[in-house]
């Protein structure tokens, strides 16, 4: 854990250090310039900064009709203060004088706003430190404090809203009170029609005194308003006096009078807030009366008589709680009822061994705590509960598999690691387990582990680096270790594998078209990535510009020193046509495949055949299987290449994503090999022990389809075999699971291959279909590649336009056709097998 320094003020931490960027039409300096901050106010024009040195200002700001000026301090919140002198409130900003909209444009950093006081004996008595009506400005970076109100009813001693929309960033409301002899409501923050968004806030020490009957909200009263609380502490608010009849909401109280209010609290610390004669204090955390709230990632302890209390005066409340630390406890998912265990009631930072470290979740969690430390802490990890994130040590182990490509046995600074190799650790009860981009990283719990390299995962891979298995003992919290594991193949060979990826195809839209390379080989690969496009598809924008072209539907790039395990992306916008064009429902057709700059070895890369229908309206979470042939036939040596497909409909982002995928028993699970995926960086994959495949991305936070159509699609997609000895004309399918966030799982289609030895012969099927042969490159120039799946002597005439006979032969499923001699023009191919004769055009191009 890092090494914090406590001082008396949290807020302290948080604004030593800042530093402001001036940009504006111009700048007006107070006191070198003007003698006092009213008279800059009434100088400036919109957008205007004035700056202001530090020092002790006595004044009371009266707010011109003017948008868009920023009052910025020199220093700091600690040098830089107005006083109110006792006299008046210190800042008022109103709409009282004309139609000017002032907005967040509006700017206040980096003062101290103290000692404003409003005393109307029988009277009202509104916002001593700052008054805010009908307007919306920024605040930031302020300490307001030691600001009095005093009167009959009493609102809002350090900031009162009305019909505004504020922003109220790192700043701290403490040590304001209320002295009212009939109603006090929300000693630090009134806020009635309003809705501000609080965040990094520290509300705390505010009192309310002397003899009011109602106390509500010491910390922060809500009227008909919308209020979103992040990463705030709300502490150590108090409610002093013996005659009052009600005590509600020692933290938050929140009521409806005429429009229904809400409060959403997330990631908060909301504690110790009380009345000092031992009254009964009802939620004294959080009170809602006929409103509603929202609770998540936050702790609320040790707050008056109860923590929460739903109240019914103005209407049904409701009160939604979840992955919090209430006391007493409370329903709903996620809540613990144990002590937090604050280092102590001033910072609430937490111990080590606090049960609220980790716990929480990333759903709708600030990026950053309080202080902008990231969240979470470690990364890949739960958030904590609470406004700090505590900067935790963890014990993990890095294991890295890699290339030994000169077969010394350790690993040197420019080899290359080789991400399909896989470990296995034993016993099974570590955090989390994952391919980070530098290793797998193993997150574990104390305890005694052994890691082995898992031979399963390369199996053409020898091991060089002589430990196969590491025991490990992680007897202190922050353990860190570094194994390594290095392989060497045992044969040279070349297997690429190419795929396809993009959203559902609908009519008119544009959508965006991934091609996939990943070498699955054991040797380093250069040569050229094709992508064929349906020939009605005209309307193309290159993300990645291709390096060559063949004809106008056929785009390569070229490859060079792709190591095995690592991959290539290329990607392309297509413009989907409308239903005049092509009905809906109508295939369109594309291919992708490599040509390999060097042949010396066997062929073994494959074509990737992506049909796909237009659709008008569609489900986008789906899943898809490759081959994909009439019948659903597929052969018992081919690959099956699953792909699952969702994208976010709700309305609002999804920060977790997590598909569950239960794989057929009639697959080899050791076979299985992720391929690619949307979203790499924040992909988890585990493998249950009955089959339960289950993809992770956490802290995804997938925009919505309405925010950000492209960005709210994502995909994962694996290959796996049969296996060995599945009966003829077997089914295997396969049905995923989608989970967006904790809402009810989304089932996609299922997908079915039928196995079979050789595909059945007939007139209705393509020339793919039976044979299993492709061509490629198609056009060609030089040479053309045939390939075929069936593994069976194929023999083949090449025949010119006009029938006469060039080139024959045999192959067995793969040749590479030699064309350098051929002039260009177009020529077919006759195939026969057995008794099935097929032909194929090809088109050479010099």
């Amino acid at each position: 854990m890092k090494n914090k320094k406590f001082q008396i003020s949290l807020f302290l931490i948080l604004c030593i250090g800042s530093t402001i960027t001036l940009l504006a039409q111009s700048v007006l300096n107070v006191p070198s310039s003007f003698k006092d901050i009213q008279s800059a106010l009434d100088a400036a024009n919109k957008g205007d900064i004035i700056l202001v040195q530090p020092g002790h200002y006595y004044e009371n700001l009266n707010w011109p009709q003017k948008n868009g000026i920023k009052l910025i301090s020199a220093g700091t919140a600690q040098n830089t203060i107005i006083d109110g002198n006792g006299i008046d409130r210190v800042i008022k900003i109103s709409n009282d004088f004309g139609p000017i909209i002032i907005d967040t444009t509006t700017l206040i950093q980096g003062f101290t706003i103290t000692n404003g006081h409003i005393n109307e004996p029988g009277q009202w008595a509104y916002g001593a430190g700052i008054y805010l009506e009908g307007v919306s400005p920024h605040l930031k970076d302020l300490v307001i404090s030691k600001n009095i109100s005093t009167g009959t009813w009493c609102f809002g001693a350090g900031i009162y809203m009305e019909e505004s929309r504020p922003i109220i960033e790192n700043t701290e409301v403490s040590e304001n009170i209320l002295r009212s002899s009939s109603w006090s409501y929300g000693a630090g923050i009134y806020s009635t029609n309003s809705s501000p968004i609080i965040k990094n806030a520290f509300i705390s020490k505010n009192i309310m005194e002397s003899g009011a009957s109602w106390y509500y909200g010491s910390g922060i009263y809500i009227n008909d308003s919308h209020v979103q609380l992040n990463n705030s502490i709300i502490s150590n608010n108090e409610m002093i006096g013996s005659t009052g009849s009600w005590y509600f909401g020692g933290g938050i109280y929140c009521s409806t009078i005429s429009s229904r209010s809400s409060v959403k609290v997330i990631n908060c610390t909301i504690a110790n807030n009380f009345h000092s004669n031992g009254n009964e204090l009802e939620g004294g955390g959080i009170c809602i009366d006929g409103s509603d709230g929202t609770v998540l990632n936050s702790i609320i302890w040790n707050n008056g008589n109860s923590e929460f209390v739903e109240e019914n005066f103005s209407g049904t409340a409701t009160l939604e709680v979840s992955y919090s630390d209430i006391k007493g406890g409370w329903k709903g998912i996620g809540n613990i009822d144990k002590d937090p265990l604050f280092i102590n009631n001033e910072s609430y930072f937490l111990k080590l061994e606090s049960p609220c470290l980790g716990v929480g979740t990333l759903i709708h969690a600030p990026q950053n705590d309080i202080f902008g430390n990231p969240r979470p802490s470690p990364v890949r990890s739960n958030p904590d509960m609470g406004a700090i994130e505590m900067d935790q040590d963890f014990a993990h182990v890095l294991a890295v598999v890699y290339y030994d490509e000169n077969k010394n046995g350790r690993f040197d600074s420019w080899e290359h690691l080789q991400q399909n190799g896989s470990v296995l650790v034993s016993p099974s009860n570590y955090n989390l387990l994952y391919n980070n981009g530098s290793g797998i990283l193993a997150l574990l719990k104390t305890g005694k582990y052994r890691i082995e390299f898992n031979p399963l995962s390369l199996p053409k891979w020898q091991l060089t680096s002589g430990e196969s298995s590491f025991d490990i003992d992680v007897n202190f919290k922050n353990f860190a270790d570094t194994i390594y594991f290095g392989v060497a193949p045992d044969i040279l060979s070349s297997e690429l594998v190419t795929t396809i990826y993009s959203p559902p195809l609908r009519c008119n839209e544009t959508i965006k078209f991934s091609v996939f390379l990943k070498n699955e080989g054991s040797q380093i690969e250069n040569g050229t990535l094709w992508f064929k496009i349906d020939e009605r598809l005209t309307n193309l924008n290159f993300l990645d510009k291709p390096d060559t072209i063949i004809n106008p539907n056929i785009y390569g790039w070229y490859y060079t020193n792709l190591y095995p395990s690592e991959g290539l992306m290329k990607c392309i916008k297509i413009k989907i046509p409308g239903v005049n064009d092509i009905p809906a429902g109508e295939l369109l057709h594309f291919k992708s495949y490599v040509e390999e700059a060097i042949n010396s070895l066997p062929l073994t890369s494959n074509m990737y055949c992506y049909d796909v229908p237009i659709r008008c309206s569609f489900d986008p979470n789906d899943k898809m299987v490759n081959p994909m042939r009439a019948e659903n036939y597929t052969l018992f040596n081919e690959d099956l290449i699953y792909t699952i497909r969702f994208q976010n409909t709700g309305n609002d982002l999804a920060y977790r994503v997590v598909i569950s995928d239960t794989l057929d028993p009639k697959l080899d699970w050791s076979s299985l090999q992720v391929l690619n995926s949307s979203h790499q960086e924040h992909l988890a994959t585990d493998v249950s022990e009955n089959g339960i495949i289950t993809f992770s991305f956490e802290n995804i936070r997938l925009p919505f389809e309405k925010q950000d159509k492209e960005g709210s699609n994502g995909f994962v997609s694996y290959k796996i075999k049969s296996i060995a000895n599945v009966p003829e004309k077997s089914s295997i399918q396969n049905t995923a699971y989608i989970y967006f966030d904790y809402n009810p799982p989304i089932r996609t289609n299922t997908t079915q291959s039928i196995m079979v030895e050789k595909l059945p012969t007939s007139n209705s099927q393509t020339d793919k279909d039976i044979l299993g042969i492709y061509l490629y490159p198609n056009p060609a120039a030089n040479y053309v590649y045939m390939k075929s799946i069936l593994n069976k002597p194929i023999s083949y005439i090449l025949y010119s336009n006009d029938g006469n006979e060039i080139k024959k032969g045999e192959f067995l499923n793969n040749y590479k056709l030699n064309l350098e001699s051929i002039k260009a023009g177009t020529y077919f191919l006759k195939f026969k097998c057995s008794n099935h004769t097929e032909c194929s055009k090809l088109i050479i191009l010099k």
